[in-house]
């Protein structure tokens, strides 16, 4: 079962070192994070979930996958088919299908792309 928040770090399968802070931990097949002392602040509810960093954390349910704050309210909706950071703006790339969005660290869209091609000549890569 999942733990209830505060829980201690000896209660988790994994633990991860702090990142940003807050300490990835996995119980079972689910992530959620923990403070760096280990208590649980946000509940294993993730099926995956990447370290965080600036207080933002690429995450993904059986819905899709989005971006959460150190709260684990979601800034970015976990209903896409994959999210990632764009370490060179700062800002979050998320893709449904054949079209691309991109969002800024506080969620707002702020344009979107309908394939990997014309995402690639607006980022400069082709």
């Amino acid at each position: 079962g999942v733990l209830p928040t505060g829980s201690r770090t000896g209660e988790f399968d994994e633990i991860d070192p702090p990142h940003d802070m807050m300490r990835r931990i996995r119980i079972g097949n689910l992530y959620g994070y923990a403070d760096a002392e280990g208590h649980t602040v946000i509940e294993p509810q993730f099926t995956y979930a990447e370290n965080f960093y600036e207080n933002r954390a690429v995450v993904e349910t059986a819905d899709g996958a989005g971006v959460i704050d150190r709260t684990g309210q979601q800034i970015v909706e976990t209903r896409y088919d994959m999210a990632e950071r764009d370490e060179e703006s700062g800002n979050f790339i998320v893709r449904n299908g054949e079209e691309w969005f991109m969002f800024d660290y506080f969620g707002r869209e702020k344009s979107r792309y309908r394939n990997e091609k014309a995402k690639a000549y607006e980022y400069g890569k082709c």
